[in-house]
Protein backbone atom coordinates (compact mmCIF):
# COMPACT_ATOMS: atom_id res chain seq x y z
CA UNK A 1 0.00 0.00 0.00
CA UNK A 2 1.36 3.43 -0.91
CA UNK A 3 2.13 5.74 1.98
CA UNK A 4 -0.25 8.42 0.65
CA UNK A 5 -3.08 5.86 0.52
CA UNK A 6 -2.22 4.75 4.05
CA UNK A 7 -2.34 8.36 5.25
CA UNK A 8 -5.82 8.81 3.78
CA UNK A 9 -7.04 5.56 5.35
CA UNK A 10 -5.70 6.57 8.78
CA UNK A 11 -7.12 10.09 8.49
CA UNK A 12 -10.57 8.81 7.54
CA UNK A 13 -10.45 6.18 10.29
CA UNK A 14 -9.62 8.90 12.80
CA UNK A 15 -12.56 11.00 11.67
CA UNK A 16 -14.94 8.05 11.87
CA UNK A 17 -13.69 6.94 15.27
CA UNK A 18 -13.83 10.48 16.64
CA UNK A 19 -17.61 10.23 16.44
CA UNK A 20 -17.46 7.56 19.14
CA UNK A 21 -15.29 9.63 21.48
CA UNK A 22 -17.59 11.91 23.46
CA UNK A 23 -15.52 12.52 26.59
CA UNK A 24 -12.74 15.02 26.95
CA UNK A 25 -9.60 13.39 28.21
CA UNK A 26 -8.19 16.30 30.20
CA UNK A 27 -8.46 17.56 33.74
CA UNK A 28 -9.95 21.00 34.23
CA UNK A 29 -8.88 22.93 37.32
CA UNK A 30 -11.27 25.32 39.01
CA UNK A 31 -10.87 27.98 41.67
CA UNK A 32 -14.09 29.45 43.06
CA UNK A 33 -14.14 32.75 44.94
CA UNK A 34 -17.00 34.46 46.78
CA UNK A 35 -17.41 38.23 47.02
CA UNK A 36 -18.05 39.47 49.65
CA UNK A 37 -16.29 36.82 51.69
CA UNK A 38 -17.87 35.55 53.90
CA UNK A 39 -21.28 35.55 52.20
CA UNK A 40 -24.21 36.44 54.45
CA UNK A 41 -27.80 35.18 54.29
CA UNK A 42 -30.18 37.58 52.53
CA UNK A 43 -27.30 39.61 51.03
CA UNK A 44 -26.37 39.32 47.33
CA UNK A 45 -22.95 37.86 46.63
CA UNK A 46 -20.95 36.91 43.54
CA UNK A 47 -19.46 33.53 42.69
CA UNK A 48 -16.41 33.85 40.44
CA UNK A 49 -14.90 30.75 38.85
CA UNK A 50 -11.49 30.62 37.20
CA UNK A 51 -11.01 27.55 34.97
CA UNK A 52 -7.78 26.29 33.38
CA UNK A 53 -6.47 23.08 31.87
CA UNK A 54 -3.50 21.04 33.12
CA UNK A 55 -1.08 23.32 31.25
CA UNK A 56 -2.55 26.43 32.91
CA UNK A 57 -4.33 27.63 29.76
CA UNK A 58 -7.66 29.35 30.51
CA UNK A 59 -10.73 27.28 29.57
CA UNK A 60 -12.99 29.47 27.47
CA UNK A 61 -16.54 29.00 26.15
CA UNK A 62 -17.53 26.61 28.94
CA UNK A 63 -21.07 25.96 30.13
CA UNK A 64 -20.89 25.97 33.92
CA UNK A 65 -23.65 25.71 36.51
CA UNK A 66 -23.59 26.03 40.28
CA UNK A 67 -26.18 23.93 42.12
CA UNK A 68 -26.64 24.85 45.79
CA UNK A 69 -28.46 22.58 48.24
CA UNK A 70 -29.67 24.28 51.43
CA UNK A 71 -28.89 22.74 54.82
CA UNK A 72 -32.64 22.26 55.47
CA UNK A 73 -33.21 20.45 52.15
CA UNK A 74 -35.75 21.44 49.55
CA UNK A 75 -35.22 22.25 45.91
CA UNK A 76 -31.69 23.28 44.98
CA UNK A 77 -30.85 26.74 43.67
CA UNK A 78 -29.24 26.42 40.22
CA UNK A 79 -27.41 29.34 38.62
CA UNK A 80 -25.55 29.56 35.32
CA UNK A 81 -22.13 31.18 35.50
CA UNK A 82 -21.55 33.54 32.57
CA UNK A 83 -18.13 34.06 31.01
CA UNK A 84 -16.55 37.41 31.80
CA UNK A 85 -14.37 39.41 29.37
CA UNK A 86 -11.32 37.82 31.01
CA UNK A 87 -10.88 34.41 29.34
CA UNK A 88 -11.48 31.43 31.60
CA UNK A 89 -13.38 33.47 34.22
CA UNK A 90 -17.08 32.92 34.90
CA UNK A 91 -19.40 34.60 37.41
CA UNK A 92 -22.94 34.68 38.75
CA UNK A 93 -24.67 36.76 41.38
CA UNK A 94 -27.16 35.23 43.80
CA UNK A 95 -28.76 35.60 47.21
CA UNK A 96 -29.33 32.75 49.66
CA UNK A 97 -31.78 33.41 52.49
CA UNK A 98 -30.81 30.54 54.77
CA UNK A 99 -27.59 30.54 56.80
CA UNK A 100 -25.55 27.37 57.18
CA UNK A 101 -23.50 24.89 55.19
CA UNK A 102 -24.68 24.51 51.60
CA UNK A 103 -23.66 21.58 49.45
CA UNK A 104 -22.37 23.19 46.25
CA UNK A 105 -22.15 21.09 43.10
CA UNK A 106 -20.18 22.72 40.29
CA UNK A 107 -21.30 21.27 36.93
CA UNK A 108 -19.37 21.58 33.66
CA UNK A 109 -21.81 20.86 30.81
CA UNK A 110 -19.63 22.15 27.98
CA UNK A 111 -19.69 18.95 25.97
CA UNK A 112 -22.89 17.44 24.63
CA UNK A 113 -24.16 14.38 26.54
CA UNK A 114 -21.66 14.65 29.36
CA UNK A 115 -21.28 16.47 32.63
CA UNK A 116 -18.28 16.84 34.92
CA UNK A 117 -19.10 17.48 38.57
CA UNK A 118 -17.22 18.72 41.59
CA UNK A 119 -18.72 18.69 45.10
CA UNK A 120 -17.87 21.56 47.45
CA UNK A 121 -19.10 23.01 50.73
CA UNK A 122 -20.11 26.69 50.95
CA UNK A 123 -20.78 28.25 54.34
CA UNK A 124 -23.30 31.12 54.40
CA UNK A 125 -23.11 33.40 57.42
CA UNK A 126 -19.97 31.79 58.84
CA UNK A 127 -16.27 32.44 58.54
CA UNK A 128 -14.43 33.54 55.40
CA UNK A 129 -14.58 30.95 52.65
CA UNK A 130 -11.43 31.85 50.69
CA UNK A 131 -10.81 30.34 47.27
CA UNK A 132 -12.28 26.85 46.88
CA UNK A 133 -10.11 24.76 44.56
CA UNK A 134 -11.37 21.67 42.76
CA UNK A 135 -10.87 19.53 39.67
CA UNK A 136 -13.39 18.60 37.00
CA UNK A 137 -12.38 15.04 36.07
CA UNK A 138 -12.21 13.76 32.49
CA UNK A 139 -15.65 12.61 31.44
CA UNK A 140 -17.44 10.35 29.03
CA UNK A 141 -20.98 9.11 28.82
CA UNK A 142 -22.35 5.74 29.84
CA UNK A 143 -20.77 2.62 28.40
CA UNK A 144 -18.52 4.55 26.11
CA UNK A 145 -16.11 5.59 28.86
CA UNK A 146 -13.97 2.45 28.59
CA UNK A 147 -14.02 2.62 24.81
CA UNK A 148 -13.06 6.29 24.92
CA UNK A 149 -10.07 5.69 27.16
CA UNK A 150 -8.94 2.68 25.13
CA UNK A 151 -9.12 4.69 21.92
CA UNK A 152 -7.19 7.63 23.33
CA UNK A 153 -4.66 5.77 25.47
CA UNK A 154 -3.96 2.73 23.30
CA UNK A 155 -5.47 3.14 19.83
CA UNK A 156 -4.05 6.55 19.00
CA UNK A 157 -0.41 5.77 19.98
CA UNK A 158 -0.54 2.39 18.19
CA UNK A 159 -1.92 4.03 15.03
CA UNK A 160 0.76 6.74 15.18
CA UNK A 161 3.49 4.10 15.65
CA UNK A 162 2.23 2.09 12.69
CA UNK A 163 2.09 5.19 10.52
CA UNK A 164 5.64 6.24 11.38
CA UNK A 165 6.94 2.68 10.86
CA UNK A 166 5.30 2.37 7.45
CA UNK A 167 6.53 5.79 6.35
CA UNK A 168 10.10 5.00 7.43
CA UNK A 169 10.06 1.57 5.79
CA UNK A 170 8.58 3.04 2.59
CA UNK A 171 11.20 5.79 2.37
CA UNK A 172 13.96 3.24 3.10
CA UNK A 173 12.90 1.07 0.15
CA UNK A 174 12.79 4.02 -2.22
CA UNK A 175 16.28 5.17 -1.28
CA UNK A 176 17.62 1.60 -1.51
CA UNK A 177 16.15 1.27 -5.01
CA UNK A 178 17.64 4.59 -6.03
CA UNK A 179 21.15 3.55 -4.89
CA UNK A 180 21.38 0.23 -6.78
CA UNK A 181 24.19 0.20 -9.30
CA UNK A 182 23.17 -0.15 -12.92
CA UNK A 183 23.43 -3.72 -14.05
CA UNK A 184 24.57 -4.51 -17.56
CA UNK A 185 21.85 -5.60 -19.92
Amino acid sequence: MKSSTLLWVLALSGMVLSGFVHGHATLVFGSLEVDPDPPQSGVPFTLTLIMSDAAGVPVEDAVVLAELHAPSGGDPVVVSLEETPVGGNYSAQLTLNEAGGYRLIMRDRTFRQEEARANLQLEIGGEAVGPLSFIFPPTATGRRSLTTWLLWLIGLPVAAGLLVSLLVLGSGRRSAEGEKPDQPS
